[in-house]
């Protein structure tokens, strides 16, 4: 080997921007074979990454974190005897067309005098002669569970079929000191997350909304702005090029459904995590038109327990209305309405009017405290990245709705908190509808009720 080419591989060896920037390729979003060259946020997220090993990302579709943390676990196995790293996908498919062909994309691109040896590869391994190992999976694979890997990555964790058992056999597995990236889209109120809002697991918690992408954005002006769209323009202060590209995502890619545009593309991290459709209970009984305004039915009574189901629209004029249900369920089987709200009113009125109807019937949990991270400036091997981070609805300089959240009392960067109707607000907006006013509302016949019911919502007990 050329004195050259040693030179070069000492640099790569310590030097990863260097590295991931001149020898790694991907296949962008046309298909086109390029070297990997960190979008914005993926050069927030190597700041990220290098400060703490333990990582919860929530994101929106496609902005590139799992091709960068692939590209981090690539160079560290390429470079590092005896390191180990499992990747876990939540199906075959995504680990056959998504996640394999990323690292076998990077090994084959390599130059000649970089390619460590290989003592086996398959389309779910990469084994190097210096005992460096990734292994590529799936959550339901016993060949992914095995090895002491020091390097996890949970791609779109929040499908997984059987989360507890997968996670335990994972975290069980892990050797000394491990790196661990659990990484997802939402996928409703699930363990997922559960997960996110858990302020005791020992995670740094961030948001990536796609607002953030340079890629995300369109110069073909659509014939019109759906309502509901526009309002979240004027919220976010989108630009033209962004609205343009919103506008086509929306109607194209989620059919225009919106519960499958926060999902998918969300701006701000409650958004994402709307109802999948589920039911609280599962015993319907006939429902009818609507009356417009607020009804109540009941008054509050002393030991018995209630649930509200919040369903917030635009509040547009010609937009779908606003809604909430508050339901008795102290007897499962007897589920009983006490009062309705029906009408289109603004997102920020509408959050206030549920706050007062929770404390009504002495809601004992009706708010999510706004949190807000304390802006800081972070310094990469990429650039520097000037991040500010909340979890309102509303604008903060470039990083609308990204939200990173550190638990514990060490945690390095500082955050205030406070309660109130706005933050219900935003909680209302992507809140699980567990009675739909407008069309019916529904009991429980199963003996263990209380284990059906989702982490969000209002559940109230006088």
């Amino acid at each position: 080997m050329k004195e050259a080419q040693l030179k070069e591989l000492r640099r790569c060896a310590w030097d990863f921007p260097y590295f991931c920037q001149k020898y790694l390729k991907i296949l962008d979003k046309r298909k086109k074979l390029v070297t990997l060259k960190p979008n914005p946020i993926q050069a927030d997220f190597a700041d990220v990454m290098d400060a703490h090993p333990f990582t919860y990302v929530l994101k929106s579709r496609k902005v590139g974190i799992s091709t960068f943390v692939a590209a981090k676990f690539f160079w560290k196995a390429l470079f590092r005897p005896g390191f180990e790293v499992a990747v876990i996908a939540h199906s075959e498919k995504a680990v056959l067309e998504n996640i394999a062909p990323i690292y076998h994309r990077f090994y084959e691109n390599l130059p000649k005098f970089m390619r460590v040896p290989l003592k086996h590869q398959t389309v779910h391994k990469l084994h190097f002669i210096h005992d460096s190992r990734i292994i590529i999976g799936t959550a339901n694979s016993e060949g992914a569970r095995g090895g002491t890997p020091v390097a996890l990555h949970c791609s779109e964790f929040s499908r997984y079929e059987n989360p507890d058992d997968t996670m335990a056999a994972l975290f069980n597995s892990l050797g000394h000191d491990p790196e661990v990236v659990l990484e997802t889209t939402a996928n409703g109120m699930n363990f997922a997350y559960s997960m996110w809002n858990d302020s005791e697991l020992e995670y740094h918690r961030i948001f990536y909304p796609w607002t953030e992408d340079p890629e995300c954005i369109s110069s073909k002006t659509p014939r019109s702005i759906p309502p509901e769209i526009g309002d979240m323009v004027e919220e976010f202060e989108l630009t033209k090029e962004q609205t343009n590209w919103f506008v086509d995502t929306y109607r194209l890619k989620c059919n225009s459904k919106l519960r499958i545009l926060h999902q998918e593309y969300p701006i701000v991290a409650e958004q994402s995590c709307g109802s999948t459709g589920g039911r609280f209970c599962h015993l319907a009984y006939p429902g009818g038109d609507p009356e417009p305004g607020y009804i109540a039915h009941a008054k509050p009574q002393k030991w018995h327990t209630y649930v509200m189901g919040v369903d917030t629209a635009s509040g547009s004029e010609r937009g779908d209305y606003s809604a909430f249900c508050v339901i008795d369920v102290t007897e499962p089987t007897k589920v009983k309405t006490v009062a309705t709200y029906y009408e289109r009113v603004m997102p920020r009125a509408f959050g206030k009017r549920v706050l007062a109807e929770a404390h009504k019937w002495r809601a004992w949990w009706c708010q999510r405290p706004t949190v807000t991270d304390s802006p800081s400036s972070r310094s990469s091997g990429f650039g520097t990245t000037r991040i500010s981070t909340t979890s309102s609805t509303r604008r903060t300089e470039r990083t609308p709705g990204r939200r990173s959240t550190d638990s514990g009392p060490t945690a390095p960067r500082g955050r205030s908190c406070s309660v109130s109707s706005t933050s219900f607000s935003t909680m209302a907006t992507s809140t699980v509808a567990i009675v739909d006013s407008s069309v019916s509302a529904t009991t429980s016949s199963t003996p263990n009720a209380e284990s059906q019911r989702p982490r969000a919502g209002i559940t109230m007990t006088w």
